[in-house]
């Protein structure tokens, strides 16, 4: 039990220090871009786990980490990369999709969503992380 709290502690670390795949400029300032994860959800046998982030500015490249979490314990995470962020009406969008099979019995299952993002104007930072998790034991 320790060993998995200690495992739980040091995987927390890493993602609140998490380091980008790219270089960033030696300069960070802040971006208007915030991280969103949702809540997982079961279909088809797979537990889905959904990040995103979404910017009001164009963004040249986004980062995403989209961290699968059961039970309190990291089981694994995939990182996705847009090299231009998709426009909408009013803001520039980059998203995440991960899945694993669904273990059977009761577990939390929870979204952590740490992120990385680069403007055109030079600017580059990370964003807020976000972490969204489905109540005990559902489904």
């Amino acid at each position: 039990m320790l060993a998995g709290i200690a495992l739980l502690l040091a995987m927390a670390g890493m993602l609140t220090t998490a380091t980008p795949a790219q270089a960033a400029p030696a300069q960070i300032q802040a971006v208007p871009c915030s991280a969103v994860a949702y809540t997982p959800y079961l279909s088809g046998g797979r537990v889905y786990f959904y990040g995103a982030v979404y910017c009001d500015v164009y963004a040249q490249r986004i980062e995403i980490t989209v961290v699968r979490v059961k039970n309190g314990y990291a089981v694994g995470s995939e990182t996705f990369g847009c090299g231009i962020a998709y426009s909408g009406h009013s803001d520039y969008w980059c998203e995440g999709t991960t899945s694993q099979p669904d273990q059977g019995g009761n577990h939390e299952w929870c979204t952590y969503n740490q992120s990385w993002v680069w403007t055109v104007d030079g600017r580059s930072g990370a964003v807020t992380s976000d972490k969204s998790c489905e109540p005990w034991g559902s489904p």
